[in-house]
């Protein structure tokens, strides 16, 4: 499904927690662990010190996801240390490395803030062509178990490529709920994915939205009682605030902030 699968590292049990997840639907992959050393700019930590100090904390957060995803055998592990500006470093070496999916957590600790924060978290989220795997901050503890999928069915999820991940999630999991919430305008088309997609998941259901006002309880009960939700990048959510003037990003930090559950963008 993915060949090429980045973890931004950090030393926290939630991202040990995401990864594991990772490692368990897409073992056969070639995983890059990235560890970052900010530059040091104004702190008025003397550098070497400084370069003690990060490498110390670079090394323990990559040392922590190779030694959980060894213990699960997936395919092949790089350990990556990148240095300079976090977001401009990561973003190269995701495009130059051909990385298919991207795996972060939202938050570091348990504190649930419903707040996506952090301009790497940010900027994974608006890169395009590639998929991500997402601890959300007030998501619950990851069981490592599919039990109940929720596809979040929007314009740009009703194809081929959410029926070849779901197909392809049932294959490794031997089957789940699979829970397909749709806005009323698309209906015909949600429709046509539900009967495609009733063969291998008999129990599937569609819940309605028949507004944007309607989706965020909805979303979140859903959401509460899933292990993954699956979703679209790009897809259109109208802004609170009309002069942000991108929909799209605001639609992504909207279900990150209301997902209970782990969240796959494709």
């Amino acid at each position: 499904m993915f060949n090429n699968i980045a973890v931004l590292t950090v030393k926290s049990r939630r991202l040990m927690d995401i990864a594991s997840l990772s490692a368990k639907l897409f073992p056969n992959a070639v995983y890059h662990l990235i560890g970052v050393f900010p530059p040091l700019d104004s702190r008025p930590m003397p550098s070497t010190i400084y370069q003690e100090v990060m490498n110390e904390i670079v090394d323990d957060a990559l040392e922590a996801a190779e030694l959980t995803l060894n213990s699960l055998g997936v395919m092949a592990i790089k350990k990556v240390k990148l240095v300079g500006k976090p977001k401009k470093v990561i973003t190269d070496y995701i495009i130059k490395n051909r990385i298919d999916l991207v795996v972060m957590t939202a938050g570091v600790t348990d504190a649930h803030s419903f707040q996506l924060s952090g301009e790497v978290s940010k900027s994974m989220l608006m890169l395009p062509g590639k998929s991500l795997l997402v601890y959300p901050s007030a998501a619950k503890k990851v069981s490592g178990e599919i039990g109940r999928v929720t596809l979040v069915a929007t314009p740009e999820c009703i194809d081929r490529k959410a029926v070849e991940l779901l197909s392809y999630l049932r294959k490794i999991e031997g089957g789940f709920d699979l829970n397909i919430i749709c806005r009323r305008p698309n209906s015909e088309e949600c429709e046509r994915l539900s009967a495609e997609l009733k063969g291998s998941f008999p129990s599937s259901s569609i819940v309605w939205v028949e507004g944007l006002g309607d989706f965020p309880e909805k979303y979140h009960q859903l959401s509460s009682i899933s292990d993954l939700t699956v979703s679209c990048k790009g897809a259109s959510m109208p802004s609170p605030d009309r002069r942000s003037g991108n929909e799209s990003f605001i639609y992504e930090v909207k279900i990150l902030e209301l997902s209970r559950c782990p969240v796959l963008f494709l």
